[in-house]
Order: structure tokens, then C-alpha cells, then sequence
């Protein structure tokens, strides 16, 4: 899997700055709140990363600690005495095999469905930053222009100073017109960029569910037929009866695991949904 860093920097660092006189208060504390929930929301999406990184870290050292146990066995002077226990081993080899390609495909289907998918809806954030940093500009202007005209004020009441004053309220006006139209615009892309969390993301949490069904069911699948080879006294037994007995109590444990509102439910991963992101309804 190509590398990534989950943990670097969050890009909502610095919430929108606060704009009496120019701003409605009621709409100034909406991008307030908005903007708590984003920063839940980007934090959420983070920890997810994280947790992909440490399941699929974890899979891959599982897999080699089998091997290595293959090997080691492989090696060892029962393994070279004991025919029966050579069998054992080699079965065990062609499981460990088998596995590792399991393991290389899960991996590719995280990185395709979830980082990849993820890191991008992350770099969003970044340009959600800028957005604000815009409005928070226009607003800066605003007040800069406020400031123009208080200093006048003080000063001598004189035709030229009056005419300034006069220059510079209307170039306040169009200011404020300019930093409302900014907010309005950012208030409504952020509450789309928030509302629609769920669509984006829930087929990549969907996956991580599916993925993990199917390496383990292939884990489960590999790991009882290996197990189903060893009889009384050890000796190996491939009756077929009993392994298309076997092999129809995994499907069904399979199809009852897909079945799950979970794996299969369109809307169960919404990111906003209690106890999976940490973006619950407050976010």
C-alpha cells in the first residue's frame, strides 16, 4: 500500500473571526457551529485513516509471523523425521500461502476504497480553510475601512475631511456588502459540504466492513479445512463428505455475517451515525 500520514496537521485550525456590526450575530454563530462541526468531522475522518493503517499493519505482520512459523517448522529435524508432521507443516504452507495473497488483496482494496477516497475528501478541508480565511479578509477590510473613518471623525470637521469621510463610507458600504455576500456564499457551501458527508463516505466504511468479512471468512475457510485434515492419531483424512459438510457451515456463517444491517444496510455508515466517526449529530 502506498504510505500516507494521517496524522499530519488538521487544516481547521482557526475558527471564522468574529464580525458584530457586520455580520448578523444570529448568522455569524451558524458558521460558528458549522464550523465545530467540521472540525469534528475532518478529526473524525483522521482517526479512520489511523485505524485502517493499524488493521492493515496489523494483518500484514500477522501474516508474516505465520510464515516465518512456516519456515521455522519447515526446518526443524521433526519436520524432517516425522512424515506425518511434515504433511501437517506443508498443508499449513499452503494456507500461509494463500493467505498472504488474501493479505495483499485487502490491502489493495483499502488503499482503492477507503485511503485513497478518504485522503481526498481530507484535502477538501484545506480549501474549506481557505474559504473562511477569504471571508475573514473581507471582513478585515471592513473594519480597516470602520477604523479610516473613526480617525477622520477626530479629527478637524474641515470640507476636505467631510468629503474624505464621505468617500470612504461608500467604499464601506460596498465592504460590507462584499464580506455579507462572502458569508453567505461560505455559510451555504459549507452546509452542503457537511450534509453530504454521508454519500461520500459511507461506501468506503461500507468496505472496510465488506473487507474484513471476506479476509476473515477466507481465513475461517482455510483454517477449519486445515484443521478438518487431522484426525484421530493424527493421520490425514480428506473425505469429501465432511469437507462439503464443512464448507456449508462456513457459507452459512458467511451469509449470515453479509447479511448484517451493517455490511449491507445502504444508509448503517453514515459517517454522522452514532459511534462510528465520533460525527454525531452535534457534528
Amino acid at each position: 500500500m502506498a504510505s500516507w500520514n494521517p496524522l499530519r496537521k488538521s487544516s481547521l485550525t482557526h475558527k471564522p473571526d468574529p464580525a458584530p456590526g457586520i455580520i448578523d450575530r444570529v448568522v455569524d454563530k451558524e458558521l460558528e457551529d458549522l464550523y465545530v462541526k467540521l472540525q469534528k468531522l475532518e478529526d473524525a475522518n483522521k482517526r479512520i485513516l489511523k485505524e485502517i493503517k493499524k488493521l492493515t499493519d496489523g494483518v500484514q505482520n500477522l501474516s508474516k509471523a505465520e510464515n516465518k512459523l512456516v519456515n521455522d517448522l519447515s526446518s526443524s529435524a521433526a519436520c524432517q523425521k516425522n512424515e506425518k508432521f511434515r504433511g501437517v507443516v506443508e498443508e499449513y504452507a499452503t494456507v500461509t500461502t494463500e493467505m498472504s495473497k488474501t493479505v495483499q488483496e485487502t490491502g489493495k482494496v483499502y488503499q482503492k476504497t477507503v485511503v485513497d477516497p478518504m485522503k481526498k475528501y481530507n484535502g477538501e478541508f484545506s480549501n474549506v480553510s481557505s474559504f473562511i480565511h477569504k471571508r475573514d479578509t473581507s471582513i478585515a477590510d471592513a473594519r480597516k475601512l470602520e477604523n479610516k473613518i473613526k480617525k477622520l471623525q477626530d479629527k478637524e470637521k474641515s470640507t476636505a475631511n467631510i468629503a474624505k469621510q464621505q468617500m470612504l463610507k461608500k467604499s464601506l458600504e460596498q465592504a460590507i456588502v462584499e464580506a455579507q455576500t462572502t458569508h453567505k456564499r461560505l455559510l451555504a457551501e459549507l452546509h452542503t459540504f457537511h450534509e453530504l458527508r454521508g454519500q461520500y463516505l459511507t461506501p468506503s466504511l461500507q468496505s472496510i466492513i465488506q473487507n474484513q468479512t471476506e479476509y476473515y471468512g477466507t481465513s475461517l475457510r482455510l483454517f477449519t479445512h486445515l484443521a478438518n485434515m487431522s484426525a484421530d492419531g493424527g493421520t490425514l483424512v480428506k473425505t469429501p463428505q465432511k469437507m462439503s459438510e464443512k464448507k456449508s457451515e462456513i457459507d452459512r456463517k458467511l451469509n449470515a455475517i453479509r447479511s448484517l444491517a451493517i455490511v449491507g444496510g445502504p444508509g448503517a455508515l453514515a459517517l454522522g451515525s452514532s459511534g462510528m466517526s465520533g460525527s454525531s449529530s452535534s457534528s
